[in-house]
C-alpha cells in the first residue's frame, strides 16, 4: 500500500471539506505547541529543583563523612586506626560502640552493654589487667 503525503493546500483527508492548513494541519501544529510548552514549562519548574536537591546532596554527603551518629564531629586517628570525636570543648576522644553523647550531661553514656568483638577486645584488656595487678601483688 503506497501513502501519499497530503499538501496543505489538498482538501482534508478527514472529509471535512476544508483545506489541510486549516484542519488537521492546525489541529497538529496546535498540538505540537501544546506539548513542546508543557514540556518547557515542566522543565523550567523542575529543573531548578532538581539542580538545587542535587547540591543539596552532595553538600550533604561531604558534610556527612566527618560528623558521627552523635552529632559531633570526628577525625581520623591514624595512630589508632579508627575514628576519634571531637568534643565541644576541643578535646578528641575514642568513642566506643553502644555510647551515645548527651549534651546536658557533657559527656558519652552507654545506652547497651558491649557485645561481639568489642566485648572479646574489653575482656581481654581486663584479664591483662587483672594479670599485671597479680603479678604485682606477687613480688
Amino acid at each position: 500500500m503506497e501513502t501519499t503525503k497530503i499538501g496543505r493546500n489538498d482538501p482534508c483527508s478527514c472529509g471535512s471539506g476544508k483545506k489541510y492548513k486549516h484542519c488537521c494541519a492546525m489541529k497538529a501544529d496546535r498540538r505540537e505547541r501544546l506539548q513542546d510548552s508543557l514540556f518547557k514549562g515542566v522543565f523550567l519548574i523542575f529543573g531548578p529543583l532538581v539542580v538545587a536537591l542535587g547540591i543539596a546532596v552532595a553538600v550533604g554527603s561531604l558534610r556527612g563523612d566527618n560528623v558521627d551518629d552523635n552529632g559531633l564531629d570526628r577525625v581520623w586517628s591514624a595512630e589508632h586506626s579508627h575514628w576519634h570525636a571531637i568534643l565541644p570543648d576541643g578535646t578528641e576522644t575514642e568513642v566506643q560502640e553502644g555510647m551515645v553523647w548527651n549534651a546536658e550531661h557533657g559527656h558519652f553514656h552507654r545506652v547497651a552493654a558491649p557485645t561481639g568483638a568489642l566485648r572479646g577486645h574489653q575482656t581481654d584488656r581486663l584479664d591483662q589487667k587483672l594479670d599485671d595487678a597479680e603479678s604485682l601483688v606477687e613480688q
